[in-house]
């Protein structure tokens, strides 16, 4: 089991205020991008942070543009 660490708690701290700040947000990573949090829960309530490591591959392109349509639709609502 790890241990919780002061850079865990302070980045939790950081994560809770970029979630109250953008409601919408479900993930956030540290500057380093050696932490992310998740929002979870329910009621969206609750943080699960994981400490990352190597990354594996960028794949570029992957996934089909969303129409520009739909993109303002969602804005609007």
């Amino acid at each position: 089991m790890k241990q919780i660490r002061n850079e865990h708690l302070e980045f939790l701290e950081e994560a809770k205020q970029m979630f109250i700040d953008e409601p919408f947000r479900e993930t956030h990573r540290n500057a380093d991008e050696t932490l992310i949090a998740l929002r979870y829960g329910e009621e969206r309530d609750c943080v699960w942070i994981y400490e990352l490591g190597d990354s594996v591959a960028f794949f570029a392109q992957q996934i089909e543009p969303m129409p520009i349509e739909k993109t303002l639709k969602q804005e609007e609502e």
